[in-house]
């Protein structure tokens, strides 16, 4: 008897192991991303290169509070330029440049974010930079521009995006501790039952 006992708590344990990491897998159906997780438009937006673009991220999660700023002649931007930033969520911190891919076309695009650990997301809609809220993201999102039309109203296509971290690291929220957990108590549970 005492031997199923420990063979259930064993299933057990594998099975609430199992949970957790299920738990953070990637989405079948991609997310949406729209104006809801916008965090600022910048017109116009910023040439097309990493280095820039951080230090336009890095310079719109400066801002405090939400609401219309105007940058004046930025170090990122084109000689003498204003940039006009709409500010959406007043976010804080420093951001620093992953990846990206540039010439792409369409009014929404899917991304596939794995595992997931970005912060913040770029997307160049001709000629304006919309910088989004990712944190917490998984596996793939398809972003749709609902922001940035012409004088006509038509809605522009996608040139590009970057992929963004924060520099300030994020605690785990506890899954990694209760799997190593969950396999400790396993291996040795296997090893007394197995040295009898």
């Amino acid at each position: 008897m005492k031997h199923r006992t420990g063979l259930k708590f064993l299933v057990g344990i594998v099975s609430f192991g199992a949970m957790l990491a299920g738990a953070r897998t990637a989405h079948a159906t991609p997310i949406a991303v729209d104006h809801d997780e916008a965090i600022a438009l910048v017109d116009p937006g910023n040439p097309a290169d990493a280095e820039g673009d951080t230090q336009e991220l890095n310079d719109v999660l400066a801002l405090t509070g939400t609401g219309n700023f105007t940058i004046v002649d930025p170090t990122w931007g084109s000689g003498g330029q204003d940039y006009l930033v709409t500010v959406y969520q007043d976010l804080s911190g420093t951001a620093t440049y992953v990846g990206g891919q540039d010439s792409l076309t369409g009014t929404s695009y899917t991304i596939d974010l794995g595992a997931g650990g970005y912060e913040y997301l770029l997307m160049k809609w001709d000629g304006k930079d919309v910088y989004y809220d990712i944190s917490g993201l998984t596996g793939e999102i398809t972003v749709t521009n609902d922001l940035v039309s012409n004088q006509a109203g038509v809605v522009q296509n996608l040139s590009g995006y970057k992929l963004f971290d924060s520099s300030t690291s994020v605690p785990d929220g506890g899954s990694t501790a209760a799997l190593l957990g969950s396999a400790l108590v396993a291996f040795g549970m296997l090893r007394r039952r197995f040295n009898k």
